[in-house]
């Protein structure tokens, strides 16, 4: 009341407020704003519905959302608003104020394309010297200037999370130390606020990360409701269901009549209390087991996912699944049941409910769609990745919501044996040809699935069909393959035979001479298990040239695939190749599979490294920048300016 009487009186044109006091002055006293004619506000993050009712109601105020850290002096960056309709789905920070430089980085402090979020990095004249008697925390925050022309030139390490929006202006995302890692997926807490923010009973909300469970983080909302009594989490979680991936979605969300501040006015997220039960949303509908059946299904997934309670209708992903996680149950269910089920099934059935029915004793074995809908939303051409599963979750999701991501799944039982490579992808083309019956087509394999997927491309090619895109996800061609086979004595072969005895050698004279039995049990139940699948692959072989049936041992549908694989000879092909390649080699695979298409493909074949080795390339601390390399090559192949490919440039 105090602070409205003053304004009036003194008729106050130019007025700068705190972002938690310039929430209540809208929420109280809007009135009280009548004389002023700039309002500069900053501090933390303006509420979307505070920031509009303000050019709603007082049209002649102009707004300026002002971002700047205490290390910078005064503000770095601002955002003018006039009217409502510059408002969108979160107030940005703007641009840099004059003799301001900003900079956003990834990790490796390299610049980060327009869209992808970075940490913030603050140049120029505004910059304090650093930190009076810490002389540690200063060199930590305030590090050298990589871009600037002074040899001497420094960078602020903000410490917050923000993107460039397409008009240039920087959205705040958060704070660095905010970012936690929900489901395997790194989430940014401030999007969700500024999602449940615009919901139209929620006056403020926060999102922070906490203990679900020993190693298991959750998500949790805290919201002030506009009146009460406020909304139920159920419709909350419905709410930001609708407009947010899975993995952002809270388990709890906790009604507050006021967030606790600092003394500086910002959110005192260390003094937020833990959720009640009460507080904690189910999955519509969780029920508990209802049979036997249910039950071994229930202990195996608390097991594999270490969360407990777990009811038959709650979801696999949304419980914290990933593609490793996937195979460890899937292992366990084939062990107990006696039963085969592929990975992708855990897409289509992935909650108990859904996939007990398969297992139960009467049950016939399912017939699985042969589409696996990794992300299927979105307006653009799909991208079809054969055999792709959990493992490409975070790089579909990585895409974009309107890029469709589907997996191509095969029951190699169904098709005659023998069967050829050319058979399976003649499969995989029809799957395609049934989802979109025409191009152009984007398709993609990764290790010896891409392989099929270049014989797909050929298939379809020759069908009069247009591939826009073949995506080789560090595969190599079987020549490649062959070379480092038990019966190459290539170069290559015999290095990694060299390497491998070295390596067995070092671990025995490790002072582990006692452990000396049983290891060597071990490497000779591996050399058997060799053994067995080199004379599997001579009996099939020999069947296949003297053309007699195939007796029923020899028809294990995973060990035909890889004879497939080993006997395909792929032919030239005229489309264009995008081939990542693992920048991380290991010891003895020092060849390189681009080495392998150049004879096949000559100079269309377009080569991308990419972080992490042949598997860890898809996790989440590397699929980023993969993801924005395929981003720009399905946009230019759609036809899409390739802004995801494009470095930030600095804003004066």
């Amino acid at each position: 009341d105090e602070l409205g009487r003053t304004l009036r009186r003194h008729r106050v044109s130019t007025l700068w407020l705190t972002a938690a006091l310039f929430h209540e002055v809208v929420e109280q006293d809007i009135d009280s704003l009548e004389p002023v004619r700039q309002l500069l506000a900053g501090g933390d993050v303006l509420s979307v519905a505070h920031v509009k009712r303000v050019l709603r109601e007082r049209p002649g105020c102009r707004l300026i959302n002002g971002y700047g850290p205490t290390e910078t002096t005064t503000f770095a960056c601002c955002f003018p608003l006039s009217d409502v309709d510059e408002v969108g789905s979160s107030v940005p920070i703007g641009r840099p104020i004059a003799n301001t430089r900003v900079y956003v980085l990834d990790r490796h402090r390299e610049p980060v394309p327009i869209g992808v979020p970075g940490e913030l990095y603050i140049g120029g004249d505004g910059l304090a010297r650093g930190y009076l008697n810490h002389p540690e925390l200063t060199t930590e925050r305030f590090v050298p200037d990589p871009f600037g022309d002074r040899p001497d030139g420094r960078l602020y390490r903000t410490g917050d999370v923000v993107r460039y929006r397409a008009d240039g202006n920087l959205e705040f995302l958060g704070r660095v130390d905010h970012q936690v890692k929900i489901r395997g997926f790194r989430v940014e807490p401030g999007e969700i606020e500024a999602t449940l923010g615009q919901h139209a009973a929620v006056r403020e909300a926060v999102v922070v990360a906490r203990e679900d469970g020993p190693g298991a983080k959750g998500l949790v909302a805290y919201f002030v409701p506009r009146v009460e009594p406020g909304p139920l989490s159920a419709d909350l979680r419905q709410y930001l269901a609708e407009r947010l991936p899975a993995y952002m979605i809270p388990s709890a969300f906790v009604p507050l009549a006021a967030l606790p501040l600092t003394p500086s006015g910002k959110v005192d997220r260390r003094a937020l209390p833990g959720p009640s039960r009460s507080d904690h949303v189910m999955g519509p509908g969780s029920v508990g087991s209802r049979d036997a059946v249910e039950a071994r299904l229930v202990k195996m997934w608390e097991d594999v996912l270490r969360v407990r309670p777990i009811g038959v209708t709650d979801d696999f992903f949304q419980l914290g699944g990933h593609s490793l996680l996937a195979t460890r149950l899937v292992a366990r269910i084939e062990q107990a049941f006696g039963k085969r089920i592929p990975l992708t099934a855990l897409f289509f059935a992935p909650t108990i409910a859904q996939l007990a029915p398969s297992l139960r004793d009467e049950a016939a074995a399912p017939s699985w769609p042969r589409v696996v809908p990794i992300q299927p939303d979105g307006p653009r051409q799909p991208l079809f990745c054969v055999d792709a599963g959990a493992l490409f979750r975070p790089l579909a999701h990585r895409l974009g919501f309107d890029q469709p991501f589907l997996g191509l799944s095969l029951d190699a039982g169904t098709l005659p044996t023998p069967f050829r490579l050319e058979d399976v992808a003649a499969y995989h083309v029809e799957t395609i040809r049934d989802a979109q019956p025409r191009g152009p087509y984007f398709v993609g394999g990764w290790s010896a699935a891409g392989v099929v997927a270049y014989e797909i491309a050929q298939q379809l090619s020759a069908q009069g069909q247009e591939v826009a895109l073949l995506v080789l996800f560090d595969a190599v061609t079987p020549a490649q393959f062959a070379a480092l086979s038990p019966r190459s004595l290539s170069p290559a072969r015999l290095r990694r035979v060299t390497q491998k005895l070295g390596f067995h050698w070092r671990h025995l004279r490790r002072g582990r001479l006692r452990e000396a039995p049983g290891y060597l049990r071990d490497r000779l139940e591996t050399i058997r298990e060799d053994l067995k699948e080199r004379a599997w692959r001579i009996r099939y072989a020999l069947r296949l040239r003297s053309r007699q049936p195939i007796e029923a041992g020899l028809r294990d549908p995973d060990q035909v695939l890889l004879f497939t694989y080993r006997t395909y000879r792929p032919r030239p092909y005229r489309g264009r190749v995008v081939l990542f390649r693992q920048r991380e080699r290991p010891r003895g695979h020092s060849w390189d599979p681009a080495s392998g298409w150049r004879p096949l493909l000559g100079d269309r074949l377009e080569i991308h490294d990419v972080r992490g080795d042949h598997r860890t390339m898809f996790s989440e601390s590397n699929v980023e920048l993969l993801a924005q390399a395929l981003r720009g090559c399905l946009d230019t192949s759609q036809g899409t300016p390739a802004t995801s490919g494009e470095r930030a440039g600095i804003l004066d």
